[in-house]
């Protein structure tokens, strides 16, 4: 059994209780809830339960396992390159969404470190940076890129002065 699974599950019962009445909160929040599993939905239940168990523990104490290996280079490494253009783009276009994660962001952001300048140059096309970009050494672009989708996301979050 994987997250899709359990994603299937709570969206069948917003759509039960979508008839209720009073349950309008509730349909929300189950809606909310499903909508915010679709990073995970190839998951196992087993390893997504693991990974809240360590979310909950970096969100108390501020770090993260150390037993665990971080796999945001093996992550980045294994996705193909139109996965991860495809990816960064949805997280842009979504990033003004109150239930899209720093820590999903970073995830996805990490995506970028396997991929090539053409690649990026895409990327940037759609974050709108591309002809900064042109001369700029991969790394450059790289830095760039994931600076933008950060600041958008900041121009957001910041209040109104």
């Amino acid at each position: 059994m994987n997250v899709a699974s359990v994603q299937k599950h709570f969206r069948d019962l917003a759509g039960l209780l979508a008839d209720v009445s009073g349950a309008k909160n509730v349909v929300a929040e189950l809606s909310a809830f499903a909508a915010a599993l679709e990073p995970c939905r190839s998951m196992s239940v087993a390893k997504f339960g693991e990974f809240l168990r360590l979310a909950e523990e970096h969100q108390r104490t501020g770090k993260l396992d150390p037993s665990v290996p971080s796999r945001s280079k093996s992550v980045a490494s294994k996705t193909e390159p139109a996965e991860a253009i495809r990816r960064v783009t949805i997280l842009y276009q979504t990033i003004l969404q109150p239930n899209i994660t720093s820590v999903h962001i970073e995830a996805e952001l990490a995506l970028l470190d396997g991929l090539k300048k053409a690649d990026l140059l895409q990327v940037a096309n759609v974050v709108g940076t591309h002809d900064a970009m042109k001369s700029r050494k991969v790394d450059d672009v790289r830095t760039a890129l994931k600076k933008a989708i950060r600041d958008r996301r900041g121009m957001f979050e910041r209040p109104d002065c």
